[in-house]
C-alpha cells in the first residue's frame, strides 16, 4: 500500500511540475497525468530512443533514469543547458515547477539529436550502475577478517550471478552509495519503497568452502540489500552439522578441507627475549598486521598474541630475537558471552554441534533451543513470536513446531580466532546472498610507511 502512494505521489507530481510544458511542446496536458505514456511521450519530445521507457522500470536504474529525462526534458526550453542543470540541482527540482509555471520561454524544435559530453557522462553513469547492480560489483577487502586467503587492501570482483542475480528490493537510491550518504548522515535510499524478494536462478549452488559475498544478518536498521557487505567462506550448507573441536572443524563428521589458494590464520603467543618485536619490520616484511602486546614483564619478556598461518609460525621461530610461539587455545570450559547462541555455553575454538536449518525442516520448539530459532522466526521470517514459561506463540498460534522457510548457511573468517562471523551472529539466510567473489583485479599493500602492489595476489579465486 506504502509502495502504491509513493508512485501515486510521483505521478501527480510529475503532472504538476511538467503539465504545461507538455502543452507547450504541442502535447496534450493530460498526456502528462497518464502512468507510463507521460514518460513515452516525454521521450519522444527529447527525441531519445522510446526503447529506454523500460529502463524507467528497472529497479535502481529507473530511479536514475527519471531525474536524467525530466532534466532533458526541462533543457528542451531553454538554450543555456548548463544554467538550467545547475539551478535543478540547486534548488532540488523546484526550479521546474518555476519553468512550467511562470517562464514564457518556448518549446525550442529539436531538427537532430547531438549528444554532447554531459549526456555521454551520464550514460557512463547508467551504465555501470547497472553493471554495478546487476552483473559485476568491485569491493576493496577492509578487514583482516579473511587472511590469508583475503588481505587487507585486496580489489575483488563479486559476480551477482553464479548464486542467482537478486533483484533490488529498495529500488530508488543514489547511485554507488550502498546505505549512509556520507558526512550527511542520512539513508541514501527509500526505506518505505520495497520489492518482494525475487532471485533469478543460478549457475551454480553455494557449496561447502565456496566464498561468499552476503549482506550482514544480524541488522535491524537498514532494508536486506541495504545491509552491510561481508564476505566469508561458506563452511556448512542447509542441513549439513558443524562442530568445532580444539579448532578443528568438522562438517556431518568430515574434516575440513580448504580449496587451492586458501590459507587459514590462527592465534599463537610469540615471546621474544630480551627487545619488543619491530611491529614496522613484520608488517613490512611478511605483512603481518594483527599484532598485540598482552604482557611486558619488567622490560625483558615481552609477550604477544599475533594471527599466522601455519607458514608463517615457523617463519616467526626463526627470528633471532623469538624464544617461543605457541598456539592459542581457548579452554573449553571458558564460555564467551558473545557467542551464539548465548545459553550454549561454547567458544570459537570449541563450538557445537549446531544443526544448520533448511527450508522444509519441522523444528520442535523448547526453552533450549529458542535461542537458535529466535531471530530465524521473527527478523528473517517476519512472525511475531511471544514466549511464556510453558509455551510458544506464533502469529496469534500456540505451536510446539515451526516449519523452515528459508534455507540457511554458515559463515566463518579464514582468520579464525579474528573473524566476526557465524559463530557470533547465527546463521545467514538465503535472500541476504549477494554474489560470488571470481577475481583479484588489483592488491594494495596499504602499510602507511610504505604503499605497494601485490603483484602476485592478481589472481582467480
Amino acid at each position: 500500500m506504502i509502495c502504491i502512494l509513493i508512485l501515486i505521489l510521483l505521478q501527480v507530481g510529475h503532472f504538476l511540475g511538467t503539465c504545461k510544458l507538455y502543452q507547450k511542446a504541442g502535447r496534450n496536458i493530460w498526456e502528462a497525468a497518464i502512468p507510463i505514456y507521460s514518460f513515452w511521450v516525454m521521450l519522444k519530445i527529447t527525441q531519445r530512443p522510446k526503447w529506454w521507457i523500460i529502463l524507467f522500470f528497472v529497479p535502481i536504474i529507473g530511479g536514475m533514469m527519471y531525474p536524467i529525462m525530466l532534466v532533458d526534458f526541462v533543457c528542451c526550453f531553454d538554450k543555456n543547458k548548463i544554467k538550467t542543470i545547475f539551478l535543478v540541482l540547486i534548488t532540488f527540482g523546484f526550479y521546474i515547477f518555476y519553468i512550467n509555471y511562470f517562464s514564457k520561454k518556448k518549446f525550442i524544435i529539436l531538427e537532430k539529436r547531438t549528444e554532447t559530453v554531459l549526456s555521454s557522462f551520464l550514460f557512463a553513469i547508467v551504465f555501470s550502475s547497472f553493471v554495478h547492480t546487476y552483473l559485476i560489483q568491485p569491493f576493496i577487502i577492509p578487514t583482516s577478517s579473511m587472511e590469508r586467503t583475503l588481505m587487507i587492501g585486496d580489489c575483488i570482483f563479486v559476480s551477482k550471478l553464479h548464486y542467482g542475480l537478486r533483484i533490488p528490493i529498495t529500488p530508488i537510491g543514489f547511485p554507488f552509495i550502498h546505505n549512509t550518504i556520507p558526512v550527511m548522515g542520512i539513508p541514501s535510499y527509500i526505506n518505505n519503497l520495497r520489492l518482494p524478494y525475487i532471485r533469478f536462478p543460478a549457475i551454480t549452488p553455494i557449496r561447502k568452502g565456496d566464498l561468499v559475498v552476503f549482506n550482514f544478518p544480524n541488522d535491524d536498521t537498514h532494508a536486506t540489500d541495504r545491509k552491510d557487505h561481508y564476505i566469508k567462506r561458506c563452511v556448512a550448507i542447509s542441513g549439513e552439522t558443524l562442530e568445532i573441536q580444539a579448532r578443528k572443524l568438522k562438517v556431518n563428521g568430515e574434516k575440513e578441507i580448504l580449496p587451492k589458494n586458501s590459507e587459514k590464520e590462527y592465534a599463537y603467543i610469540v615471546q621474544t627475549k630480551d627487545q619488543p618485536f619491530n611491529e614496522n619490520f613484520l608488517k613490512d616484511q611478511f605483512e603481518i598486521t594483527d599484532i598485540q602486546l598482552i604482557e611486558n614483564r619488567n622490560n625483558e619478556k615481552f609477550l604477544y598474541q599475533i594471527m599466522l598461518t601455519d607458514t608463517y609460525s615457523k617463519i616467526c621461530r626463526k627470528i633471532d630475537n623469538v624464544n617461543s610461539v605457541k598456539k592459542y587455545l581457548y579452554p573449553r570450559r571458558l564460555k564467551e558471552l558473545d557467542i551464539f547462541p548465548q545459553n550454549s555455553g561454547w567458544n570459537s575454538d570449541f563450538y557445537g554441534p549446531l544443526y544448520v536449518p533448511k527450508k522444509g525442516d519441522v523444528i520442535h520448539l523448547t526453552k533450549k533451543n529458542i535461542e537458535i530459532y529466535r531471530d530465524i522466526i521473527t527478523n528473517y521470517e517476519g512472525h511475531k513470536l511471544k514466549e511464556t514459561k510453558n509455551r510458544f506463540v506464533i502469529d496469534g498460534k500456540i505451536v510446539t513446531h515451526y516449519n523452515i522457510e528459508k534455507n540457511y548457511y554458515f559463515m566463518m573468517g579464514d582468520n579464525r580466532n579474528n573473524s566476526f562471523d557465524s559463530r557470533y551472529w547465527g546463521f545467514v539466510p538465503e535472500d541476504h546472498i549477494i554474489g560470488k567473489p571470481i577475481l583479484t583485479w588489483l592488491s594494495l599493500s596499504l602499510n602507511i610507511f610504505k604503499w605497494k602492489i601485490r603483484w602476485d595476489r592478481i589472481k582467480t579465486l
